[in-house]
């Protein structure tokens, strides 16, 4: 079809690909985060993102996140059911790929949500506790990855390393002390790596983009344009009001047919057996 860039679609259906391939990955990490007798439960979580998601994207996900703009802060309608999402590129969004490829690859991202941040995080791990742990590096990793998401295809390589480098001194330090002082309950430290660096990335593509990187992007604020950071700023906040709102309102639901706490008595026996009578590592 005319406009499809058969280069950039095969490029961006890999790309779906490797980042699908994140969300059994996470699985695997937080499974091995948990006691053994939790694994399962863990894991599963994962995978029921997978379902759950996807089928959300498809019905209204997609064009919330994409339909027509309502005031700046959310999508129309239009989009919703995927109606009028076909092979066709669309030039909001990307002028050389389907359209439908850019809904998936967008999916991937949904369902979920390197290695200079590994060594901004061992530095400070063996600063604090004199070792480098296995759990570090990994954490170091997702911290990076997380935190250059936002900014990826704006900023340079340069900038790119240092937003890794800060994301994991930031990202340790959240985990390390300020989750201990302030003794809020995150036993994956999910909040630690993916909400502080997720922050600090959008902070810092206000800071570093740059149109000689990607024209259709702007400029930050090293290069002339500071009102790209409250412009990011205004979009971080919104987020947070958003998954806040709306993560009570989940809570509040799932609270009126099921508990949202396992038992004491359960989470002793473990959640693989309490919840799916079976054991990741067969009594091991």
């Amino acid at each position: 079809m005319s406009g499809v860039n058969g280069a950039d679609t095969v490029f961006v259906i890999m790309s779906t690909v490797l980042v699908m391939v994140m969300t059994p990955g996470l699985a695997l990490f937080y499974g091995g985060m948990v006691r053994g007798k939790n694994t399962l439960n863990s894991t599963l979580h994962s995978y029921s993102a997978l379902a759950i998601v996807s089928i959300q994207w498809i019905l209204i996900g997609y064009t919330l996140c994409f339909g027509k703009d309502i005031g700046g802060l959310i999508g129309g309608l239009n989009f919703a059911g995927l109606k009028g999402v076909e092979f066709a590129p669309n030039a909001n969004y990307g002028s050389t790929i389907p359209q439908q490829a850019f809904m998936v690859f967008q999916l991937m991202f949904a369902i979920v949500t390197a290695a200079v941040s590994v060594v901004s995080w061992s530095v400070c791990e063996f600063a604090y506790r004199k070792k480098v742990t296995s759990l570090g590096v990994v954490s170091g990793i997702v911290a990076g990855l997380v935190a250059i998401t936002p900014a990826a295809g704006f900023v340079s390589p340069l900038a790119s390393m240092i937003v890794g480098l800060v994301a994991g001194v930031i990202c340790y330090i959240s985990i390390t002390f300020i989750k201990a002082k302030f003794g809020y309950n995150d036993a994956l430290d999910v909040f630690g790596c993916h909400g502080v660096g997720g922050i600090w990335g959008g902070i810092a593509t206000g800071i570093f983009a740059w149109k000689s990187v990607n024209s259709a992007g702007g400029n930050g604020l090293i290069h002339g344009n500071p009102k790209l950071i409250g412009i990011q700023v205004i979009g971080i906040l919104s987020s947070i009001i958003y998954a806040a709102v709306v993560t009570f309102i989940i809570i509040k639901v799932i609270n009126v047919v099921s508990s949202i706490r396992a038992s004491e008595k359960d989470e002793q026996i473990g959640l693989d057996i309490t919840e799916h009578g079976e054991e990741a590592y067969g009594g091991l």
